[in-house]
């Protein structure tokens, strides 16, 4: 996930290799006022990052869904096997806009994020629409070891699940609140924390 502000200070050069990891341990961050969540598959995002994501709408934040793919290979075991791609794709956007909806997300298709976004040649088609340059800010990976930064989700826990059980086509009678109850527990626990997201925070430009 990436968090942006309107005003950025002096940037140093936006290339990955010079992102620096926040220092360890960090207390969790403020909620930020944008954010883009950036994942392959209808329902990756429900499963990692879901928490984070409806605390964050909660408080304000405005959060944008990129989902690099339209999840049009299904599931072996919950998708029919006359089913075709051309049918699941319409079902599986729907089902990602119905979870974003219970997270409290935006969502948009994108294929090109930093560091595009900062080059202004990259893309010059956009200067003539009047988009300027965006410069990333911080990127929150889920799923990184060792991880730094620990999100409290106890109190929308709920949230992710209920948005993650929108995703029939994958889930079908499955419920999965053991599983993700467990997960949360168990990355919560190393902060003493009853339920929490965790990532590892990258800088890309000094606030």
């Amino acid at each position: 996930m990436t968090d942006s502000t309107p005003e950025e200070a002096t940037p140093t050069p936006g290339v990955p290799e010079r992102a620096r990891s926040a220092r360890s341990p960090r207390k969790e961050p403020t909620p930020p006022p944008r954010v883009m969540s950036i994942h392959a598959h209808p329902d990756d995002q429900e499963f990692t990052v879901g928490g984070t994501l409806a605390k964050w709408a909660r408080a304000g934040s405005e959060i944008v869904t990129v989902c690099i793919t339209s999840g049009g290979a299904g599931s072996n075991d919950h998708t029919p096997p006359d089913m075709t791609r051309e049918a699941l794709v319409p079902i599986r956007e729907d089902e990602q806009r119905r979870a974003c909806r219970v997270l409290g997300p935006s969502d948009v298709a994108l294929d090109a994020v930093f560091p595009s976004a900062e080059t202004r040649l990259i893309f010059p088609e956009l200067l003539d629409e009047g988009l300027e340059p965006h410069k990333v800010r911080w990127v929150y990976i889920h799923g990184a070891t060792p991880s730094d930064t620990f999100i409290d989700i106890a109190d929308v826990l709920d949230l992710k699940i209920a948005a993650l059980k929108e995703h029939k086509t994958q889930m079908g009678p499955w419920d999965p609140t053991e599983m993700i109850t467990g997960w949360a527990r168990e990355q919560g626990a190393r902060r003493k924390l009853k339920a929490a997201e965790t990532f590892r925070l990258m800088r890309f430009h000094e606030s």
